[in-house]
């Protein structure tokens, strides 16, 4: 916030800064009140609204929250989708993809994969951080734009995404300690997909079946969706 402050006093300067960036490590201060750091985003966004912001190597490097729990990568989810809402971003990063590990922690909290050893170093995930941040990514394709999506139930969290040739997705968080039903209220939207993460589904997908709602789990996340998965191209598999 104060260097984007002290750029925005030189014009010339400024006007040369392509996109603004932040790792937002000040949020695990609001693992326990996730609201509470929306007005820290607000003042950033108000700060640098003319550029556009990426959210990078976000992870959590507090020391009370070093863990593979569940929960923890959840308060994570909700910052994902704070950041993707209210400061607009352009790119979340974590901060490593896949890291080779001797301390157990820096897999739970620092990265999304580490090589498994007992099985030929392939990736592996070492924490509950892998789905929800998937949840967040896995149906959110280059080209893709965020589109206006608000819900009367400030429990959950909705945001949603449209691109080229009606692809749709949209993304249901709840925090509430209590499944909800949300009716989906998109005009001329379809789905093929619905795709739920909580403590005991990693990125379980399903065929949709439709309807005008949906059930989401007590600290789930549910995607409905009909942008299929990327995949690995050819050469590399062979390879």
């Amino acid at each position: 916030m104060a260097a984007a402050k002290a750029f925005h006093e030189d014009a010339a300067v400024w006007r040369m800064i392509d996109y603004a960036a932040s790792n937002l490590y000040d949020y695990q201060g609001y693992f326990h009140d996730p609201d509470g750091f929306d007005a820290s985003l607000t003042q950033l966004r108000d700060v640098t609204s003319d550029k556009p912001f990426l959210a990078v190597e976000l992870c959590v490097n507090n020391g009370n929250f070093q863990s593979p729990a569940y929960r923890v990568a959840f308060a994570m989810g909700q910052l994902y989708h704070k950041v993707l809402t209210r400061l607009n971003a352009c790119g979340v990063m974590y901060c490593w993809t896949r890291l080779n590990v001797v301390q157990p922690s820096y897999g739970w909290t620092r990265t999304l994969f580490v090589p498994d050893p007992e099985h030929e170093f392939r990736p592996t995930a070492s924490s509950h951080q892998l789905r929800i941040f998937g949840a967040f990514s896995r149906r959110v394709r280059a080209g893709m734009r965020r589109i206006k999506a608000a819900g009367s139930n400030p429990d959950i969290l909705v945001i949603a995404f449209q691109g080229a040739a009606g692809k749709r997705t949209l993304i249901l968080l709840n925090r509430s300690v209590r499944a909800q039903k949300v009716a989906i209220r998109w005009p001329r939207a379809t789905f093929a997909y619905v795709e739920t993460v909580d403590a005991q589904h990693e990125n379980a997908v399903k065929a949709w079946s439709g309807g005008a709602e949906v059930s989401v789990g007590s600290g789930g996340i549910v995607t409905l969706t009909n942008v299929d998965l990327g995949k690995v191209a050819e050469d590399v598999q062979r390879a």
